[in-house]
């Protein structure tokens, strides 16, 4: 008995131990017994906690929700707190507080990846039922509620002051004062019914809100309701949690709602037949910056009060839809209004059907063409002073009701068209804010362009979102440079595109562009059509080129003109991947009516076939077969070339490369070649195949204008070129039996072979390589002509053992030299035996003949004044010739000089032991001949010696032309061969 009286004792003295612990720090135990019943909210903290039976107060009180706002109290007080925690209907209970502070949830955080990726848990669905919310206000809500600071902690802050009565158990009744708005509201709170009045009013005594609503209870758990608010937006703005969120919003707006709702308000399923009107009148807000780039202002009114018909909330189900409205919106700081839109939805039968009619006004749009965001996107294009209109209307469904399951929920409108109308334009001033830009590069610094729709543009989808087709018939684009360096027309024809996640569009081209210039290339008149056909899948996009034709009236470089060039194709096909692309065409052809250049011009039809071209890894590379059937080339306005040419071309790169197959008459050249651009370096390799000349197939039939024929024989040559010149450079040309003419001089037979390779900057043949020829006819046949050629490292073209005959002697020369860049140079020239019966018989003089055999010694000089001559030696060979000359002199010369008289007698019958002089040759060709005769004269002193001093002067040129033109060409030339 003792010791059961001893435990009781202790546990008193526990209890009592616990409870003065509780009280003492009643300010942590408290939060800490109440907050695991708070469902998710939590006391934070409380200050100078008092409890008692009649009431509970605070100091303060600081709550934080599960949201992340936060609420503050300060000197709470709730008198009668049972009536509060037990409820009943004669709840007598009264909570004053001194202030309330309430903080909103700070801005949530960007997710991290991890938490991005994070599958949420899932939770049972929370349950809120009206019936309790109704017996909660009216069997727990304190009788009388008085809040004498009320402050709102956003980013607008706002101060009031708050009055709650309940009256009689069913009617509450409340007052908000904040500023100079205040809030009036009065709840009737029946098991069966309920009804609603509030109203926000100015200082005024101006409406800003009224709200009315009404609920009566169903059978099966279910409300009849309907709520109506009438508000004037500029003020509602200013309300909480808008206030500081939403700046320059007014007009008026009404809105209807009746519903048939659940018990349980969170079961979205359970709404049935909900129906919202909304009306609007003058109605007015910002629309949100971003991402438009700048502010631009929502206008709306009502025409017909906008109504919805829900068969169901969730999922949401329209039934019904009808009401018509205008919308606008404006851009600030421009007259006009950038878009206006006259909005209509009607249900004719069982699926709603949406229409829109509306007007963009491109002047309005000024402003944001030089906001900064939409100048960054369009840099380093500039656009400015827009103008035009373009009128649309469309038309939509909403699917009926009976096709509203979850996948046709995601194409929620079908019959989907919009029509851009008529005669709409657009123009603007367009510029480039970058000089190496390619507008700038092509000559475009500031100018015009314009868009006109002479025809409708139809945008329709059967199912939307969902694939979408565009079509028109014509859209025109035109531009005019400010300095009318550059203008462009273009017409766009029977557009038609389909988009979707793979784009697919066909039209057709045709454009103009006045003149062009970029790069140092000025292009003219250049014209382009045909049709386009292009495709995007995935990352891959296809264009096709059907037909293209593109020309051009004249392009010019520094150096190169072309007139007249036409580039035609049946088709081209181009794929791009990424950053790689590839084009494709079986063939092409270029016309060109004139490429010339200062010293040749070039025209013909040139065919391209299997033409590709890829680009991979930022390398550009290119590859075509073409083919001319007759391309004519004249150079120097004096050589012209009509040839067949064929051959493959390649660029990779910097890197150009070919090989080339030319045929002309008797000559078919193979060549290869190859370019550097980046270094301006290149290499060519050639082959002239044996090419066989007769006089009815000269070389005059390939190359016209060349000083020098050749009519018969055989040439052949290959060789390499570089440039810049390389060691590697050389030359091979091989002649057999080879017929040359040079104007009234031909050549027979010449034979031989002349290799010549680089060394330094100039070719050299070091090796004299041996040439023949069987004729070579001057005026004065010279035959027989040995001879071996070189070029040495001086630029001296050296001939060495030359031998020939002529007017029955010989010709021979050890070595002659000519410098190829004038320098002087000299060499002697022995004639003998040249018989003078021969030369007077080639001559062909009535008045002159002469016998005899003479020897020369020339000594020969060149340089840049051409072939001289000077202290030449002539002399007779034993034993002499005779002389007869034949009217040298007039009848009045030698009756005015008797010592010319006997001259000239002497010389008609002259018979002479010796002969001998001097041969000057001056640049000017006039040979001056200074001799010496010594014989005797039947007709002069005929017993003794007769020594005469005879000066000849002749213009050699003007002789062998004289010579020339004494023979036919022709025959001479067809007895040789």
């Amino acid at each position: 008995m003792r010791k059961s009286r001893l435990i009781t004792l202790a546990l008193l003295l526990i209890a009592v131990a616990v409870c003065w612990w509780g009280w003492r720090d009643r300010d942590q135990v408290v939060p800490w017994l109440v907050n695991p019943w708070l469902g998710g909210d939590r006391i934070r903290s409380a200050q100078g906690l008092q409890l008692s039976a009649d009431a509970i107060s605070a100091e303060s009180l600081e709550i934080l929700l599960a949201s992340g706002a936060s609420i503050q109290l300060r000197d709470l007080r709730l008198r009668h707190p049972l009536g509060t925690l037990f409820g009943g209907e004669d709840n007598r209970s009264q909570l004053t507080i001194t202030g309330l502070t309430y903080y909103p949830a700070p801005a949530p955080l960007e997710p991290d990846d991890e938490a991005a990726t994070e599958i949420p848990r899932a939770e049972a669905e929370p349950e809120l039922y009206f019936s309790e919310l109704l017996q909660l206000l009216r069997r727990r809500l304190p009788r009388q509620i008085d809040i004498d600071q009320l402050q709102w902690a956003g980013p607008e802050r706002r101060s009031g002051r708050l009055s709650l009565r309940r009256e009689g158990g069913d009617t509450i009744r409340g007052t908000l004062y904040s500023g100079d708005l205040e809030a009036r509201w009065q709840l009737l709170t029946r098991d069966t019914d309920v009804r609603l009045r509030a109203r926000i009013s100015s200082a005024t005594g101006e409406s800003v809100l009224q709200l009315d609503g009404s609920a009566t209870r169903q059978e099966k758990k279910e409300w009849q309701g309907e709520l109506r608010l009438q508000a004037e937006l500029e003020q509602l703005a200013a309300l909480p949690p808008l206030a500081g969120a939403v700046t320059g919003a007014g007009g008026e707006f009404s809105l209807r709602i009746e519903s048939q709702f659940p018990d349980q308000l969170l079961n979205l399923e359970g709404y049935r037949r909900t129906v919202a009107r909304l009306s609007a009148k003058s109605l007015h807000f910002p629309l949100p910056e971003d991402p438009i780039g700048m502010p631009l202002q929502l206008s709306a009114d009502t025409l017909e009060p906008l109504s919805v018909d829900l068969a169901s909330l969730w999922p949401l189900t329209p039934r019904q839809l009808s009401g018509s409205a205008n919308i606008r919106i404006l851009s600030p700081g421009t007259e006009g209004t950038l878009l206006e839109l006259q909005l209509g939805a009607r249900t004719p039968r069982d699926a709603p059907l949406l229409t829109a009619n509306g007007n963009l006004d491109l002047r309005a749009a000024a402003p944001l063409f030089q906001s900064a965001r939409w100048r960054e996107a369009l840099s380093p294009v500039a656009v400015s002073s827009p103008e035009g209109n373009l009128s649309f209307r469309g038309t939509a469904e909403l699917l009926p009701l009976a096709e509203m399951n979850a996948q046709r929920r995601r194409n929620p409108l079908r019959r989907f068209t919009v029509t851009l109308l008529p005669e709409g334009s657009a123009k603007a001033v367009v510029g480039s804010s970058d000089g190496d830009s390619l507008l700038a590069q092509l000559g475009w610094n500031r100018g015009t362009a314009e868009l006109q729709l002479p025809a409708p543009v139809t945008i329709v989808a059967a199912r939307w979102p969902g694939p979408v087709q565009v079509e028109t018939e014509t859209v025109q684009i035109r531009a005019r440079e400010a300095a009318e360096t550059l203008s462009l027309d273009t017409t766009l024809k029977n557009i038609r595109c389909r988009l979707e996640e793979d784009i697919r569009c066909t039209l057709f081209q045709e454009s103009a562009i006045s003149r062009l210039e970029f790069d140092g290339i000025d292009i003219r008149q250049l014209q382009s059509d045909g049709q386009l056909e292009f495709s995007r899948k995935d990352e891959q996009q296809q264009l096709r080129l059907i037909n293209p034709s593109l020309s051009t009236g004249e392009i010019r470089t520094e150096t190169v003109q072309v007139k007249s060039a036409t580039l035609e194709s049946a088709e081209v096909e181009c794929t791009r991947h990424k950053q790689d692309f590839k084009c494709f065409g079986a063939s092409a052809g270029i016309e060109l009516d004139a490429l010339s250049g200062p010293d040749f011009q070039l025209k013909g039809v040139l065919a391209l076939n299997d033409l590709h071209f890829a680009s991979a890894a930022g390398q550009l590379r290119t590859r075509a077969r073409y083919r001319s059937d007759e391309l004519q080339l004249r150079a120097r306005n004096q050589y012209q070339l009509k040839a067949s040419v064929a051959g493959d071309l390649t660029a990779e790169g910097n890197r150009l490369s070919g090989n080339n197959r030319l045929r002309s008459g008797a000559l078919a050249i193979e060549s290869e070649w190859r370019y550097q651009l980046d270094s301006d370096a290149g290499s060519a390799t050639f082959t002239l195949e044996p090419a066989t000349f007769s006089q009815q197939q000269p070389l005059s039939d390939s190359i016209e204008g060349l000083p020098v024929d050749l009519v018969a024989g055989e040439l052949s040559a290959k060789g390499r070129l570089s440039w810049p010149a390389a060691q590697r450079d050389f030359l091979d040309a091989r002649l057999d039996k080879v017929a040359a003419v040079y104007g009234d001089v031909f050549a027979v037979g010449i034979t031989g072979q002349l290799s010549s390779g680089r060394k330094g900057d100039n070719w050299i043949a070091s090796r004299p390589q041996p040439f023949t020829a069987e004729t070579l006819d001057i005026g004065v046949p010279v035959e027989n002509i040995r001879l071996a050629v070189s070029l040495d490292d001086k630029r001296d073209l050296v001939l060495t053992g030359i031998r020939a005959e002529l007017l029955d002697g010989a010709l021979e020369a050890r070595e002659l030299r000519w410098n190829l860049d004038g320098e002087p140079r000299s060499g002697l020239v022995n004639f003998s035996g040249i018989s003078l019966r021969t030369l007077t018989r080639e001559l062909e003089t009535e008045n002159f003949a002469a016998t005899g055999t003479v020897d020369l010694q020339i000594p020969l000089h060149t340089g840049d004044e051409g072939i001289t001559v000077k202290q030449g030696r002539i002399e007779a060979r034993p034993p002499g010739g005779r002389l007869r000359y034949y009217g040298a002199f007039s009848a009045d010369m030698l009756s005015a000089n008797p010592q010319l008289k006997l001259v000239a007698g002497a010389l008609e019958d002259y018979n002479y032991r010796e002969l001998s002089g001097t041969v000057e040759y001056p640049p000017s060709g006039d040979m001056q001949m200074q001799l010496k005769l010594v014989g005797r004269s039947e007709s002069v002193a005929a017993d003794r010696d007769l020594i005469i001093n005879l000066n000849l002067e002749n213009n050699i040129p003007a002789m062998l032309r004289s010579l020339q033109a004494s023979r036919d060409l022709t025959e001479a030339l067809e007895k040789q061969l």
